[in-house]
């Protein structure tokens, strides 16, 4: 009788390695605002293309500040 076994591995999900010696500074640090976002929504030109999301640039500035929250909860959370 053939004994079944998994070829998949399980990993630790909350284990992340740390790269010793890396160039780069760490961003533990950063703060993301609705405040900051929606500063950054209403500086978009409305004339320019959409971009992959096909989401138009004058909807993004004309609701900045209905879309700010959620945008910096995403980024937060991301």
């Amino acid at each position: 009788m053939a004994v079944l076994k998994s070829v998949f591995t399980r990993e630790d999900k909350f284990y992340i390695p740390s790269l010793h010696d890396t160039p780069y500074s760490s961003i533990s640090d950063l703060h993301i605002s609705k405040e900051g976002v929606a500063k950054l929504l209403k500086e978009f030109n409305p004339n320019k293309a959409s971009g992959p999301d096909k989401i138009p640039c004058r909807l993004l500035k004309e609701l900045a500040g209905e879309l700010a929250p959620i945008v910096a909860a995403l980024f937060r959370h991301s």
